[in-house]
């Protein structure tokens, strides 16, 4: 049974468009889910970037506390260092690699490509995947599949 996150409790000032917007890139945990403290890391870390980025372009370092950013890097590191027993679990590892691949002064059209990657924005991103490296492709294209995976149901 999938526990759904309830934004309210965790972030009371921000409006409910806020908490939406946080929640589509949230994942839903279990208590039993065998990588509950990567995905609950997972979602701590979107969280943490989305208040940011509802201020300005997470790059923009003067945008966000040191406090914001101990959340961010703490989420970082469980994630990291906790190893995955699921394609979920694998996935968020996989987003976290690819963010740190990619520089901050990236930006197409405007928008910042570190920003798309940052919030696992797969559509996004395919708009600019030709323009990665190697690596990075390789990457990607890893994460959109394993990411088809868990949508389709097949993991």
């Amino acid at each position: 049974m999938a526990v759904r996150v309830d934004l309210a409790l965790i972030t009371p000032r921000l409006s409910a468009s806020m908490r939406a917007s946080i929640a589509e890139s949230l994942v839903a945990v279990a208590p039993e889910d065998p990588d509950a403290s990567i995905l609950t890391a997972w979602n701590t870390r979107q969280t943490a970037l989305s208040i940011i980025e509802f201020r300005g372009p997470y790059w923009r370092g003067e945008i966000h506390s040191p406090l914001e950013s101990d959340v961010l890097d703490s989420a970082e590191m469980v994630i990291s260092r906790t190893p995955a027993a699921s394609i979920r679990g694998v996935l968020a590892k996989l987003w976290v690699t690819l963010s740190f691949s990619v520089p901050y002064s990236d930006v197409r059209d405007g928008a910042s490509q570190k920003s798309a990657i940052l919030r696992a924005a797969v559509r996004e991103i395919e708009a600019f995947a030709d323009d990665f490296d190697l690596e990075q492709k390789i990457l990607f294209h890893a994460i959109r599949d394993l990411t088809k995976i868990v949508e389709d149901g097949r993991a």
